[in-house]
């Protein structure tokens, strides 16, 4: 009898742990029982810096996410209006949220705000933390307020081509692709960095316009060196430091020689 009890018990423990090991990584809920957006993205704006405090669910395209190790726990949204990046915090995101896939959140109760010129949403940032705000955090939560509205294998929709004298504070959080620009610094790769663990590389166009390329040291691609000559260079915009427009890479295939 205390066999067969240890038994059922120990049968017990391998069925959750293969349910949360194996759930973990697998999408979210897919287009069954997904509710349609009631609002598009550009109005959490409205409630930026404070907390939705209304029934409002957007939705749009994935753009970005962890794939690259060049975005830590979040994935970036956009659809016509704007983009958002929703700071999930787990890993394997391109697993249950992949580039191309549409996706609907539930704001509501959610914190809203800017860093470095995009929308952000997550959880209300705690009095001490630093962060504008802070990610979902557990498996539950994102699973009750994010969901694939659909799953196929369509080419995502491809990036605006834009001169770096052509970008602006409404494309931040957006997906671009920057043509014709240049690094003419010396010969390095893409994240190493004395200090911190984001590396910033400038690249010139041809009439003189500046563009940071931020790296983490963490990303795939960091130790790659950057290819010499005329570059497109693809990936999410963020505002001006210094006065020039900053871009975060995805994967090394976002640079096109």
């Amino acid at each position: 009898m205390i066999f067969r009890r240890l038994h059922i018990a120990t049968l017990i423990v391998v069925v959750v742990v293969s349910a949360i090991g194996c759930g973990y990584r697998e999408p979210a809920s897919r287009a069954e029982g997904q509710p349609r957006p009631n609002a598009p993205i550009d109005a959490l704006a409205e409630y930026a810096t404070g907390r939705v405090v209304d029934n409002l669910i957007v939705g749009g395209v994935v753009r970005a996410n962890d794939r690259g190790g060049n975005f830590y726990q979040s994935i970036v949204v956009e659809d016509a209006t704007g983009a958002v990046e929703v700071q999930v915090g787990l890993y394997d995101l391109d697993s249950r949220f992949p580039v191309g896939a549409e996706v609907v959140v539930d704001a509501e109760g959610l914190a809203v705000g800017y860093y470095d010129g995009v929308l952000q949403l997550g959880r209300e940032p705690y009095d001490y933390s630093l962060s504008v705000v802070e990610p979902l955090g557990s498996p539950v939560e994102v699973d009750r307020r994010m969901g694939v509205a659909t799953w196929s294998e369509q080419e995502p929709p491809q990036p605006a081509n834009v001169v770096v004298a052509e970008l602006t504070d409404d494309m931040c959080g957006r997906l671009v692709r920057v043509v014709g620009v240049e690094y003419l610094g010396e010969p390095t790769d893409w994240g190493s960095t004395d200090w911190g663990t984001i590396a910033c590389r400038e690249f010139l166009s041809a009439e003189g316009d500046t563009l940071v390329v931020a790296t983490s040291r963490y990303a795939d691609f960091a130790t790659e060196h950057i290819p010499e000559g005329k570059l497109n260079l693809c990936g999410v915009l963020y505002h001006p430091h210094g006065g020039h427009y900053t871009l975060k890479m995805r994967t090394v295939a976002d640079v096109e020689e």
